[in-house]
């Protein structure tokens, strides 16, 4: 007997595994704001500007799947058109602030490719703990949310 895929079953697996695509992407995007770039051991130097467009568009699709799978959402019940797009705008918001912060740190750091690779590295996964942190702060709000509405009263 063969094993059959629903639609569910790879509907959660992108679910699942986008943000994660994302996070990684995100790591490379900050290696690539600071002129760091680890795949040329690899693929060579001709390929700067397709990993950086590469990992921006991985990067955002990766964060706004985990911004659109939001509980919070589960409980205000936005249209889904309004849900995408506060998605999109949070995802390349984030990403775009990011770019931002590591292009001054670029103009400022010295040329040391360790120093930029260690601080790339280490303020890509800051900046996620603190919106990740965010963001559960936002999704404990939805249980006040929900006591509200029992009691009667609507938002």
């Amino acid at each position: 007997m063969g094993a059959s895929l629903r639609l569910k079953d790879v509907k959660d697996g992108f679910t699942k595994y986008l943000p994660y695509c994302g996070l990684a992407s995100y790591s490379m995007l900050a290696l690539h704001s600071l002129k760091v770039y680890p795949e040329e051991l690899i693929i060579g130097r001709h390929s700067r500007a397709f990993i950086f467009h590469g990992a921006l568009a991985l990067s955002g699709i990766g964060m706004g799947t985990y911004l659109f799978n939001r509980p919070v959402f589960r409980v205000i019940e936005p249209p889904c058109s309004k849900q995408l797009l506060w998605s999109a705008f949070g995802s390349w918001m984030f990403n775009f602030g990011s770019l931002l912060l590591w292009a001054i740190c670029k103009e400022t750091l010295p040329e040391n490719k360790f120093l930029r690779a260690v601080l790339a590295v280490s303020s890509s996964a800051a900046l996620v703990y603190v919106a990740r942190d965010y963001l559960q702060a936002v999704d404990s709000l939805r249980f006040g949310i929900i006591a509200e509405r029992e009691v009667g009263h609507e938002l």
